[in-house]
């Protein structure tokens, strides 16, 4: 198994190997905790477990996990609530023939439209495309 638990007094953080595609969120967010360069180099001691916490959700894979030791629950955002969301705006996006929202959309959807070959690669560029613009909503919770 690839998860490994760092134990500190007040939280344990599991990391997920397999899920990290080493965004550098954690590390910018908690150098002193997170230091790659450090052996363990997750430290749980070197902050409060609320800001630690804070870090963590920003995580764009969810490799890393928090667990406060006395049962406190360590608020995460709500994966379906934001898939949900992706599904809707990507629904709006494809089907564009929504009264209102056409107008709005014809022209960013006219050239996404222009832009797509239909290849292999443009499919792996808009799922990057689509996963940053997560991210970034991510970020501004």
């Amino acid at each position: 198994m690839s998860t490994r638990d760092f134990e500190g007094k007040e939280v344990v953080i599991s990391y997920d190997a397999t899920r990290c595609i080493h965004a550098g969120e954690c590390v910018r967010g908690a150098p002193a905790v997170f230091d790659p360069e450090a052996r363990p180099w997750i430290a749980p001691d070197r902050a409060d477990g609320e800001q630690i916490a804070q870090v963590i959700r920003r995580c764009p894979t969810g490799a890393l996990t928090l667990r406060f030791r006395d049962g406190r629950v360590a608020e995460m955002p709500d994966a379906l609530a934001t898939i949900a969301l992706a599904v809707l705006i990507a629904a709006i996006g494809v089907y564009s023939g929504l009264g209102r929202v056409r107008p709005v959309l014809e022209r960013p959807l006219h050239i996404v439209r222009r832009l797509h070959s239909g290849h292999v690669g443009d499919y792996v560029a808009w799922l990057l495309f689509g996963v940053a613009a997560l991210g970034a909503l991510f970020a501004l919770t």
